[in-house]
């Protein structure tokens, strides 16, 4: 029973050692996130809202950085519900899980095993309660950015995406600056963090400054309420972990071809996110200073949806 304590004891120890390393390694993190395919259009790959001095320092309200266009930009081109790969750059950060067991003796059950001799985890008992034990931050080294692979291999846990909510619109190039404009023509939310995969070069063009090769990648159906002509895609991508506030990306596109309707249903596409804000301008500077916790993006919570986009009011 005494070296039954003991062998706890240590695995205690563990444990809280890994949390706090890896917090030490989020703080770190270079805090910013850019496009990379299709191209941000200005030389700014930090547009945020920061605060008024120190290591945050940084004003840039969105929807779009306000910095000069770089040089020999190319617009790429899409059709009409065309699928598209939307890249950008992850930068060294992870998100956050929450891990979820069936017991406290189901934790010792399934993580000492599986530590000690790399086997799979044990089923818990039945007919406990769950209970949280803690958050910690989800790094490479243990686990992917959805979380799938961590060093907690409770079979029985539900871990959703973390990392924050990723907002893309599109707006006619004469909205680029226009905060409600973008607002209004929102048509897909996400988990930030969800998507990643490796960098095909370790240039910071490809991969920012990405330690391990990694960015991320999801795959974007081009609404069908969209006439022909230039647009500016904005990425949003709001309440990330470690008190991150809330940062821009834009990129010229064009659009041609393709069926075209008169509406669109606006989408999340995951269940649920970790974020410290489930909406995209509540908090107003870095640090932001909210907990997070996992739910939907406000326009989607409680079984509510966006109004669909209309094929005339887009354009306007």
């Amino acid at each position: 029973m005494a070296s039954d304590r003991g062998r706890r004891t240590r695995w205690v120890g563990a444990t809280l050692l890994l949390v706090a390393s890896t917090l030490g390694a989020a703080t770190g993190a270079t805090a910013h996130s850019w496009l990379v395919k299709p191209l941000e259009s200005t030389w700014d790959n930090s547009c945020r809202i920061g605060s008024t001095g120190g290591r945050d320092w940084k004003y840039c309200p969105g929807p779009c950085p306000r910095t000069n266009r770089r040089h020999n930009y190319e617009v790429a081109t899409y059709r009409r519900g065309q699928t598209i790969p939307i890249v950008y750059t992850k930068n060294n950060h992870y998100g956050t899980c929450g891990l979820m067991v069936p017991s406290l003796r189901a934790f010792w059950d399934s993580w000492v095993p599986f530590t000690e001799e790399r086997a799979h985890a044990r089923v818990a008992p039945l007919g406990e309660a769950p209970l949280t034990l803690f958050r910690y931050l989800c790094v490479q080294r243990f686990c992917t950015s959805s979380c799938n692979h961590s060093l907690f291999p409770h079979p029985r846990r539900t871990v959703p995406l973390a990392g924050g909510f990723l907002r893309l619109t599109l707006v006619p190039v004469k909205h680029r600056d226009n905060a409600w404009a973008h607002d209004g023509n929102a048509f897909r939310w996400s988990c930030w963090s969800a998507g990643e995969v490796d960098c095909p070069k370790r240039t910071e063009f490809e991969c920012g400054n990405d330690k391990r090769g990694r960015r991320n990648q999801q795959w974007v159906t081009i609404p069908p309420v969209f006439e022909d002509g230039l647009y500016v895609l904005g990425f949003a991508w709001y309440g990330g972990g470690y008190r991150q506030g809330t940062y821009w990306s834009c990129a010229d596109v064009r659009i041609e071809g393709g069926p075209l309707q008169n509406n669109y249903n606006p989408v999340f596409v995951n269940d649920q996110c970790m974020s410290n804000t489930n909406a995209l301008y509540q908090c107003t500077k870095q640090p932001c200073m909210q907990e997070e916790q996992w739910g939907k993006p406000r326009e989607f919570e409680d079984g509510r949806r966006p109004g669909a986009l209309n094929r005339w009011k887009v354009q306007h």
